[in-house]
This record gives C-alpha cells, structure tokens and sequence, in this order.
C-alpha cells in the first residue's frame, strides 16, 4: 500500500491527466476479474516442468 505521500502524488497524476480520473465506490465494483483463474476456479490439471537437471544442455 502506498504511504499517504505517495498516495498524494498518485492523486495529483490522476487529477493532472485529462484521459482519466479515479473511479467511484460504484464504478469500482462494476469491474470484473480478467486474466488467470484463481486456483479454487481452475479446471485445468496442473503440470511440472518434463526436463530434470540431466537434460540441460551444460
């Protein structure tokens, strides 16, 4: 988390850029996970790297 310093000059860049602004408490939980799955979510087996020490090229 930023300190309240930090915080401060993140505000001022947002408030500074005319090509965003911070989201409201609504806005904010309107949106919506994207990327990887969390764990519990994930229906995909879970894999191991097949190479050992022995195969790499040294």
């Amino acid at each position: 988390m930023p300190t309240d310093e930090e915080n401060a000059l993140i505000e001022a860049g947002i408030a500074s850029d005319a090509d965003t602004y911070k989201l409201s408490a609504a806005e904010f939980s309107q949106l919506k996970r994207v990327g990887k799955p969390l764990a519990a979510d994930s229906t995909k087996a879970r894999i191991t790297d097949a190479l050992t020490s022995s195969t790499h090229f040294q």
